[in-house]
């Protein structure tokens, strides 16, 4: 059963190259080499910075699934830059991204400041290359201090914070895992289903990958000798009858709210934290300071995941008592058929700012559907749900496209009329964080329609509504 999973998985392009391997590979070595190049350019006149950054070897780190080794074919390369400290934010920001631009065969470089974990995003050698930042004593970046210690978090700032966080839960994840092989294959479908479902988003507040490792993760533990078939039939038979909102925990602590000076970031405690003690399907990061990461599950998201468990349990049965074909666990979801109203929201603005602009409209999306979700809506709203992804109005046309699910009990009209101070406050608060780019507003056009599922085919542009049905509904 598990060479017939592998077997799928390669089929359906799964699985990255051994050219793309190779070509990822020399990538981050030449990207480790012009950080090295660049921090020594920006201490070209201090003598003792000079001396004192001789003894580390690197300042970029690979993140999540290539350190995983579960890389996809196409897939986006996440990496850290940890600086020494006399290193800023805005000197990564600004000057590390000139320095790129002059790198060859780069195609844009876009430094996204306005988010939670500040990035420059670029293309290099035609692969999609994230690098965060963060920046520590030099004694954490030479090993005389260890870089995994709590210590190492104090007197950052928050956005700093999250993004060495992001090292330290990968770093700490590989030494989890007890069976590495079986691990990534088991990673690599759940990641699959997980797509096709449409439960695989950071950008737009459902699961992103640390969520899904951490959940895999944990079955492996349970099952530390079980195949890869074996760990998926697990992981829905578990999670189907999971008592949420009991947290998912791959590494306990023994020290209890942990609490660094100067950074407000406590570990994870569900009778302490008030935003934590309202999670509704707490996934705990394994590294200090552990928190959810999948904080931004709403009412909506779990309901449907949960739903998704038990048929994924019930095909899975179905494959290992008759030896079935695994194509049917990933079945596109149709998400289409599940609504018969949505919010169509769109963006526009001018090409510079577009990367960051469009990072701010997602996060505030995140913000309205936990929003509409809210208890307070429950007895008019059934249901919301994002579609994972955004896309472009038409070939010619740079307009971004976002569309929300929604399940209610009344009509259009009323919908309408309910949800118009939601889209106020949203737009409302797109433009006041639009001001931290900063940009002016007659540079950025937003339009939120809501409309009838039989109208999407008249409000969408026709390549769009093709490109839309065709992966939802094949």
């Amino acid at each position: 059963m598990s060479t017939s999973l592998e077997t799928y998985l390669i089929e359906v392009g799964h699985y990255e190259s051994e050219n793309e391997r190779s070509k990822r590979s020399t990538l981050i070595n030449n990207v480790k080499s012009l950080a090295k190049e660049w921090i020594m350019e920006m201490v070209e006149d201090n003598e003792d910075r000079k001396t004192a950054i001789k003894a580390i070897k690197q300042y970029i780190y690979p993140l999540g699934s290539y350190v995983l080794e579960v890389m996809e074919k196409d897939s986006k390369l996440d990496t850290i830059f940890i600086a020494p400290q006399f290193i800023s934010l805005e000197d990564f920001l600004t000057l590390f991204s000139t320095k790129l631009q002059q790198y060859p065969n780069v195609k844009q470089v876009i430094a996204v400041g306005v988010c939670r974990t500040p990035q420059i995003r670029l293309i290099l050698d035609d692969t999609e290359l994230f690098i965060s930042f963060s920046n520590v004593p030099i004694e954490y970046l030479t090993g005389r201090k260890n870089i995994s210690h709590p210590n190492a978090y104090e007197g950052m700032n928050f956005q700093n914070a999250i993004s060495l966080n992001g090292y330290h839960i990968i770093q700490d994840i590989l030494k989890i895992i007890p069976n590495r092989q079986t691990f990534q294959i088991a990673l690599r479908a759940i990641k699959l289903w997980a797509k096709q479902k449409g439960f695989y988003s950071r950008r737009l507040g459902i699961m992103g990958g640390t969520s899904w490792t951490i959940l895999v993760v944990y079955i492996c533990q349970r099952f530390p000798t079980a195949s890869p078939s074996q760990l998926i039939y697990q992981f829905f038979n578990i999670y189907r009858e999971w008592s949420w909102p009991k947290p998912v925990e791959i590494k306990q602590f023994i020290g209890k709210n942990v609490y660094v000076k100067n950074l407000k970031l406590f570990d994870f405690e569900v009778s302490r934290l008030a935003r934590d003690k309202n999670a509704l399907m707490p996934i705990l990061t394994p590294s200090f300071p552990r928190n959810n990461s999948a904080f931004r599950i709403t009412r909506s998201t779990k309901s449907l995941i949960v739903e998704e468990f038990q048929k994924g349990f019930t095909i899975c049965k179905e494959i290992v008592d008759r030896n079935g074909d695994w194509t049917a666990l990933f079945e596109p979801n149709r998400f289409f058929d599940k609504y018969e109203q949505f919010i169509v929201i769109t963006g526009n603005t001018i090409e510079n700012y577009r990367t960051q602009t469009y990072s701010v409209i997602e996060s505030k999306i995140k913000v309205l559907t936990n929003k509409l979700d809210d208890s307070k809506t429950k007895n008019f709203i059934r249901r919301v749900q994002a579609l994972p992804y955004s896309f472009d109005s038409t070939i010619n046309d740079e307009r971004r496209i976002w569309i929300i699910g929604i399940k209610t009990t009344d009509s259009i009209e009323a919908v309408a009329n309910y949800l118009r101070p939601y889209i106020d406050d949203f737009n409302r608060t797109i433009f006041e964080k639009i001001e931290e780019i900063p940009m002016e507003r007659n540079h950025i056009e937003i339009d939120v329609s809501t409309i009838r599922h039989e109208e999407l085919s008249t409000f969408l542009p026709q390549d769009a509504y093709d490109q839309l049905f065709e992966r939802y509904l094949n």
